[in-house]
């Protein structure tokens, strides 16, 4: 039976629930259960339905619950009909809490991540909902930075509850490197890529500047978090390993500098680190929209260091 038909027939079952012994009388208790309270798990249907004096146990309320395809939470509240969020009222007129509405929207999130894995691709899915945390991970400490940020407000942001985030990360400081990590990867995959079919120094160095100065617009929030070159100045060992994760994009860079045809006197150090510097801080002030694009200003940078 379809999960809304049966939730449109679990209340007028249930009147004849109370007092029933087992069977149907326990079935329909289960399922004016999921109508009523969509956001009740098997245990606490089953402990109800004990008080009403039936013979109740959290496996068999699951299996009725499964049975109906109601046995998650965001299952039975869909089933329902949830009308326009602001509201918070279904199409059967059933007014959902602040909680019931919140876990609804958590577990909505949580099924839009999977479901772009096959069914039964576990590793799959652990790898969606993985890079899924990574990417709200950076939207939350772009906001808040990593001191304020917390994992509870991460977890909730991504559908999550807080205790489910350890089978992920084992602490907020792995997240953040973790973060940091793909930031670095996705910004070197970029560069590469674009590189690929280019052999003049120049052209090398105007697309690495491009890239790194575009890479947060045209990718996701762990580009823009990787760009603001965030260092958390009172975690020392933190910023060691930061640091490591810099240096891998930094060799790119320092490589492509040491191929420019420049006179001798250059300090090709003090270019590379002053032309980093000033693409930094470009991310901190350039505003879209303006009269120059982020490739106008990459053009501009290496014309100046060419004059």
């Amino acid at each position: 039976m379809p999960p809304a038909r049966a939730l449109r027939r679990a209340p007028r079952a249930a009147e004849n629930a109370r007092g029933a012994a087992a069977g149907n009388g326990l079935e329909a208790f289960v399922l004016r259960a999921a109508t009523a309270h969509p956001d009740w798990g098997q245990f606490r249907i089953a402990a109800s339905a004990r008080d009403e004096r039936l013979d109740a146990s959290p496996s068999g309320v699951r299996a009725i619950l499964k049975r109906h395809g109601l046995e998650t939470a965001y299952k039975r509240i869909a089933a329902l009909g949830p009308a326009v969020a602001s509201t918070a009222r279904t199409r059967r007129g059933v007014q959902l809490t602040a909680r019931q509405l919140e876990r609804y929207r958590r577990a909505g999130r949580t099924h839009a991540v999977l479901a772009a894995a096959a069914p039964g691709d576990r590793e799959g899915r652990n790898r969606a909902r993985r890079h899924q945390l990574l990417t709200v991970a950076a939207e939350v400490f772009a906001r808040r930075g990593y001191e304020s940020a917390t994992l509870k407000e991460i977890a909730d942001a991504a559908g999550l509850l807080p205790g489910s985030m350890y089978h992920y990360f084992r602490s907020k400081e792995d997240l953040f490197l973790q973060v940091v990590h793909e930031g670095f990867r996705q910004l070197n995959s970029a560069i590469d890529a674009a590189l690929r079919d280019i052999t003049d120094p120049w052209r090398r160095l105007e697309t690495v500047c491009s890239v790194h100065l575009s890479q947060p617009l045209v990718g996701n929030a762990i580009d823009a978090f990787t760009a603001l070159s965030i260092i958390v100045r009172d975690r020392r060992t933190l910023d060691r390993r930061l640091i490591r994760e810099r240096d891998s994009y930094e060799k790119r860079f320092r490589a492509i500098v040491e191929a420019l045809p420049l006179p001798a006197r250059i300090d090709r150090s003090m270019l590379r680190l002053a032309l980093l510097g000033a693409l930094n801080w470009t991310n901190l002030w350039y505003k879209p929209g303006g009269r120059r694009t982020r490739e106008d200003i990459a053009r501009e940078f290496v014309a100046l260091v060419r004059r």
